[in-house]
């Protein structure tokens, strides 16, 4: 994994941070230098968060607008800045909307999609450092609760949700990271693509914006947990506007600390029934070409521990 690093099972060991395991399994390339980070002040109160609408652009100065990176990460020597294309169709963003009907238009795209399949790029980026690295893979998402993260860099590395258990296979150390779903967070940022949580009650939303080049095409929503969550502390979303589809999702913690997801347009699948085997019933026509198909099957989000492998269990 490199010198200096400090990887998910080094963390996982050293603070046994299992009730944090349902969000760092999604996190699961090296975190650098995390638990050497100092903390950040503290969350807002509810109190004092802003009401769903009060991030609505307003022709005045006194609108909130956010740094022109306040969604990405710079990119060290060895990492490629972010790129995002242009939304399908031609779909521009409308203004006027309110941060509650945005919300409202990814709820509704997201409570209509059985599964999401996607290739995706991961950057996470050290506060303390300002480093980034970089992954990929494949990610599959099912309602309800079910995910698969396979990751082609760092290779062999997998991150699994049948709805009650979490795998978390970290391949160059041959280990396992296993825990009981109803014991651990729901990774809360993701749980509307995993069909289990609501935007609107989960989260406080406003409305941002960027200068990043392409990103203009797209609404930018910031969202604060409601409750307040000891692995995150804002999720920033980039929302296409024909279809709400989310196509970037950047989770940050209380020490800015940024893991940022981005969902490639090209070969997105929708509403594949991943449990049934192949050829048992045809793909919806909206199944996008493109990314990898492996076999489909009853046991494509469970996950078979390896020979000799460690398994770590809260």
């Amino acid at each position: 994994m490199g010198h200096g690093r400090i990887t998910l099972s080094t963390v996982k060991l050293e603070h046994s941070a299992h009730r944090a395991l349902a969000l760092t399994l999604v996190l699961s390339t090296p975190i650098v230098a995390m638990a050497r980070t100092p903390r950040s002040r503290p969350q807002q109160s509810a109190q004092t968060r802003p009401r769903a609408d009060a991030g609505a652009p307003r022709a005045d100065a006194s609108a909130p607008v956010a740094r022109a990176d306040a969604g990405a990460p710079r990119a060290d020597a060895a990492v490629a800045a972010p790129t995002i294309p242009a939304p399908p169709g031609g779909a521009t963003v409308n203004r006027a909307y309110s941060a509650a009907q945005i919300v409202a238009g990814v709820q509704a795209f997201y409570n209509a999609t059985t599964s999401f399949r996607a290739n995706f790029r991961q950057f996470n980026t050290a506060a303390v450092s300002n480093t980034t690295t970089e992954s990929a893979g494949v990610v599959t998402f099912m309602r309800p609760g079910r995910m698969r993260w396979e990751y082609s860099n760092p290779a062999g590395n997998v991150v699994i949700s049948n709805g009650s258990t979490i795998w978390t296979y970290q391949a160059s150390a041959n280990q396992v990271f296993q825990a009981n779903l109803q014991q651990s967070q729901l990774p809360t940022a993701f749980s509307f693509l995993m069909g289990s949580g609501s935007l609107a009650r989960d989260f406080e939303a406003r409305i941002r914006t960027t200068n990043a080049p392409g990103y203009q095409n797209y609404y930018m929503l910031e969202l604060t947990p409601t409750t307040p969550n000891p692995n995150f502390a804002r999720l920033v979303l980039f929302v296409e506007p024909q279809r709400y589809q989310v196509v970037e999702a950047a989770v940050i913690d209380q020490q800015n600390n940024r893991n940022r997801f981005q969902f490639l347009p090209t070969g997105i699948q929708l509403n594949v029934n991943w449990l049934q085997p192949d050829g048992a019933a045809p793909a919806r026509p909206d199944a996008g070409a493109g990314v990898a198909l492996p076999p489909r099957g009853p046991r494509f989000f469970d996950f078979t521990v390896p020979a000799r492998a460690t398994v770590i269990r809260p």
